[in-house]
């Protein structure tokens, strides 16, 4: 018997077979697991493992079939085995899972794509028209401009709710009293029965409110972007090349330009290469000598991602996106960058990695299953970095699911 595992790996376009010559023991078996994973995350979710040259597998490395079938098979997505020994098989058959066996993934030419794709920057959008003909209402709320004036009290807060369709991004806090929310005011983003914030109370950890029975997530905001999300479109973003990430600017001008779009509002499920944003580290509502973003103030109450941060993370993002200049929106919405047209706010909360299916994705359903099953890591206000040599740039992303609809009406004064 071989003491050890190799493995190559052969790309047929749409599924990708590991070929494993040695054992799957419980040394060997993490080494499969770390190649499978690392499929996955290229974008392979129908694999093959052609098994002609395993001599051994043990309980261990059954539990790794066992549960990237599972993981795989939840996505529509399938995990096969193929010239599998009679030994092997021996073992597979006593301890029930045939199926690893049974459920061959179907040739087809690698080249062939759907006719749904349009290509741009290197990345697949695949559109998919929903069944809404609602449009969508943005309501404003506060000042963001009186955050940059040390003349904020408990009578700028307002309240609120998430429960249902209801999205929203801005300056907040989760809190049943005015005063303690107005000490806490950090980030925040609403994702339909679900609010998450960066609290600024020194302990640099995300909270949230989930609804769940009676209980109705809110948010306490000094001011905020909100809308209700009847979507009339969705859009699948993947790269042509595997490992290709796409700038979250050219994510907005490419659904802009789709979708005819004047303004959009938008909510994104997605795996990140790399995120730039800020976060404040100290409340607004603390007095301080000079402006918040003043220097040197602005170091000790701001954070500033100082290299892309959370690759290869899940985000959930929500924003407000607008193609021509807008009186109403100039106050909240800042250009994608230098002499751009288009502006835009955006925030997004930072997941640890899940699998998401490619196509007919239950948004709500999702969001659900995302804050209930993975760790919150972060709330960032994302932005462009442009600034001469030291600049870093903006957000980038390998794939995901965008939906949007449009802005018809915008409201300011919103409680």
């Amino acid at each position: 018997m071989k003491d050890k595992l190799e493995i190559r790996k052969v790309n047929h376009g749409h599924y990708l077979t590991i070929m494993l010559d040695g054992r799957v023991d419980g040394h060997w078996s993490g080494f499969l697991s770390d190649a499978i994973t690392t499929e996955i995350r290229n974008g392979f979710y129908n694999i093959e493992l052609d098994f002609g040259g395993v001599d051994y597998l043990s309980s261990d490395g059954i539990r790794v079939l066992v549960k990237f079938y599972k993981e795989l098979k939840k996505v529509n997505g399938s995990l096969y085995l193929t010239e599998v020994s009679e030994n092997v098989r021996t073992i597979i058959g006593l301890v029930g899972l045939q199926d690893l066996m049974t459920n061959k993934i179907e040739a087809k030419p690698a080249n062939e794509a759907s006719t749904k794709h349009t290509t741009r920057d290197g990345f697949y959008f695949e559109r998919e028209k929903n069944q809404v003909n609602d449009v969508i209402t943005l309501k404003l709320s506060g000042e963001p401009g009186k955050i940059h004036s040390n003349n904020i009290s408990v009578s700028d807060v307002k309240t609120s709710f998430f429960d249902g369709q209801n999205f929203g991004i801005g300056l907040g806090a989760i809190s049943s009293d005015e005063n303690d929310a107005l000490s806490r005011m950090g980030e925040f983003i609403g994702l339909g029965n679900a609010v998450a914030y960066l609290p600024t109370d020194g302990t640099n950890s995300p909270d949230y409110s989930l609804k769940t029975g009676n209980l109705i997530p809110e948010i306490r905001h000094l001011y905020g972007l909100f809308f209700n999300g009847s979507f009339s479109d969705s859009f699948r973003f993947d790269p042509q090349n595997t490992g290709e990430s796409i700038k979250l600017g050219r994510i907005i001008e490419n659904l802009l330009d789709f979708t005819g779009f004047p303004t959009l509002a938008l909510v994104m499920i997605a795996e990140t290469s790399g995120l730039v944003g800020v976060s404040l580290s100290k409340s607004p509502e603390k007095k301080s000598e000079a402006p918040i973003f003043s220097f040197p103030q602005v170091r000790d109450e701001v954070n500033f991602t100082v290299e892309p941060a959370h690759g290869k993370m899940l985000t959930l993002t929500v924003g407000v996106a607008s193609g021509k200049p807008n009186k109403q929106l100039s106050e909240f919405c800042r250009p994608l960058h230098k002499n751009s047209e288009i502006a835009g706010h955006f925030h997004t909360a930072v997941f640890s990695f899940r699998l998401l299916k490619k196509s007919s994705i239950n948004l709500s359903e999702t969001i659900g299953n995302i804050f209930e099953s993975e760790h919150l890591y972060e709330v960032l206000h994302l932005i462009n970095d442009e600034r001469e040599a030291v600049g870093i740039g903006e957000s980038e992303f390998y794939s995901g699911t965008c939906w949007v609809g449009e802005v018809k009406s915008i409201v300011t004064g919103y409680i």
